[in-house]
């Protein structure tokens, strides 16, 4: 009569579920972290040679699924998932889009979102300000292949803006759209 949340297989289970392109509430974890979690759990199994299946097996299909997407969008994440989004990230080697809407983003999860190498970064409604958005755009400079960055919703002052304005003269191609009371509802 073990509960759900402490069964090995249901968590791998719900792991594996969240490997779809749209993350809300629940964020893949890569092996190390899905590993160290399990144990911490102390989740159970029937059969305890399970736990080694499941572990490999988590690895596997987190790496097949990581290798693939291309289009990543998290949305409404706590604090946790969002710890967890930041380890994940660097594991996603081939995203041609990232959206992360309606999350408060700390500095580090912004900048780790920044560092995906994606063509487009969304990150509406962030609550992103200057000191972001200058850490934002210094890791977007080293990002070669960046065509377009939507920070609508977001409290973006000066600062901000020059930054922005200082990585579009540095990639005069760059789509940037910002909506903030500074820019008076304009793009940049």
């Amino acid at each position: 009569m073990t509960p759900y949340l402490l069964r090995g297989w249901c968590q791998a289970e719900r792991q594996w579920s969240s490997l779809r392109m749209s993350l809300v509430s629940c964020v893949p974890m890569p092996p190390d972290l899905f590993r160290h979690k399990m144990e911490e759990q102390g989740l159970r199994f029937t059969h305890h040679d399970d736990k080694e299946v499941v572990m490999k097996l988590q690895a596997q299909v987190f790496a097949e699924k990581v290798l693939t997407t291309r289009q990543l969008m998290a949305e409404h994440l706590d604090a946790d998932a969002l710890d967890v989004l930041c380890a994940a990230l660097p594991f996603y080697a081939d995203l041609d889009e990232v959206v992360v809407t309606g999350n408060l983003l700390p500095l580090n999860t912004a900048v780790a979102v920044a560092k995906t190498n994606a063509r487009s970064y969304q990150m509406d409604s962030c609550g992103l300000g200057d000191e972001d958005v200058e850490h934002i755009a210094a890791t977007l400079l080293r990002c070669n292949k960046v065509e377009e960055l939507r920070l609508a919703r977001n409290n973006i002052g000066k600062r901000g803006l020059q930054a922005l304005g200082d990585l579009r003269k540095a990639k005069p191609n760059l789509y940037i759209d910002v909506l903030s009371d500074e820019a008076n509802g304009s793009e940049t």
